[in-house]
């Protein structure tokens, strides 16, 4: 039997996992009003969950760890339910948890974490040089130069909005992929074939998300005030370039319902707001707004990009969120400068 707990009233203060995964057609066992008596009281079987939850809690029960937080059971999902204001609240979710179990393989709810495989293809292939040739004499393995990003990064879960942020927030990460197993923490970017980390070659793209995912889980409060050490070393990007790199990766992935378009990056930018010290609106910025409005689509033809009307109806036009499309956005200049702004004819402008 599996149970939705509410941890505040039962006093619960133990470790827990988080659940990253496609939902797929929305016909499986979720938390709703009609059924929350009973979740939340006998519980449900296990064979009522999806393959992907079952075999989630199965790797749960191997690690250890009695609680998983999985989104379509701890949320009340349908009519009645509370997904305006948790999922506002999902960066603590993630940024608290123990580790997210991402199931990266699966298109849907059925398609589980597990895979038949032959372990002996995980193992990079290996030849030995005599020293004759270009390569120095020794044991070398021969391998694919985008391993991360093929296999792990090119996943379907990984096209999808919200699992941007669960990816950037959670302090550690097990990437169920097809062939083998990710690990990702703010220390260590391994899997099966490597085991002890990525060679040098292989760790651009995820060295990134590393040094930043680290940065993130040193801010042990919610308020400035908290913070036990400095977000960003002397050497390292400034937290204002770390939001144009995340705004471009999130905007590139996909969101199935368009209006959750700030919400599913709100995670993100509520960290680098209590950082910046400034107020976020729109997906833009409290100070030197004008030096902003510079953004444009990533391949800057329409191809791509487009205006669709729940996003024209929400957001204002002069912000990248009423556009679908991969954004870039420009750094805005620690110096002031000074525009002269008319209309068409060469007149003075008034607006509200």
């Amino acid at each position: 039997m599996v149970r939705v707990v509410n941890t505040a009233k039962e006093n619960i203060k133990s470790p827990y996992l988080t659940l990253s995964h496609s939902w797929g057609p929305p016909n499986f066992l979720q938390l709703k009003k009609e059924n929350e008596g009973r979740l939340m009281g006998e519980g449900a079987t296990i064979t009522e969950l999806t393959p992907n939850f079952q075999q989630a809690i199965s790797v749960a029960k191997f690690i250890g760890i009695r609680y998983i937080w999985i989104d379509s059971l701890c949320i009340m999902q349908g009519p009645g339910g509370d997904f305006k204001s948790e999922g506002q609240l999902m960066h603590k979710v993630y940024r608290h948890s123990h580790c997210n179990i991402a199931i990266a393989d699966s298109l849907d709810s059925e398609g589980g974490l597990f895979r038949q495989r032959n372990p002996a293809n995980i193992v990079p292939m290996s030849i030995e040089a005599d020293g004759t040739g270009k390569l120095p004499r020794g044991n070398w393995r021969i391998l694919e130069d985008d391993l991360w990003d093929e296999e792990l990064l090119a996943t379907k879960i990984y096209t999808r909005g919200w699992v941007f942020q669960e990816r950037m927030l959670s302090p550690r990460i097990l990437h169920f992929a097809a062939s083998q197993i990710f690990w990702d923490c703010s220390t260590l970017s391994a899997c099966e074939a490597f085991p002890r980390g990525l060679p040098h070659a292989l760790d651009a793209k995820a060295s990134i998300d590393r040094h930043w995912r680290g940065r993130m889980q040193r801010m042990l409060s919610d308020t400035p005030q908290g913070y036990g050490e400095p977000v960003v070393g002397a050497n390292d990007d400034s937290i204002e370039n770390f939001w144009l790199s995340a705004l471009l990766s999130y905007t590139s992935c996909n969101l199935t319902n368009q209006d959750d378009k700030s919400v599913a990056i709100w995670s993100v930018a509520k960290l680098v707001r209590d950082i910046l010290g400034e107020q976020y609106g729109g997906g833009l910025w409290e100070n030197n707004l004008e030096e902003q409005l510079a953004w444009h689509s990533y391949n800057m033809t329409s191809e791509g990009c487009s205006r669709i009307p729940e996003l024209q109806s929400r957001y204002p036009s002069w912000s990248w969120a009423s556009i679908k499309a991969p954004i870039i956005a420009h750094s805005r200049l620690s110096k002031a400068r000074q525009y002269v702004v008319t209309n068409h004819a060469g007149d003075a402008i008034r607006f509200e």
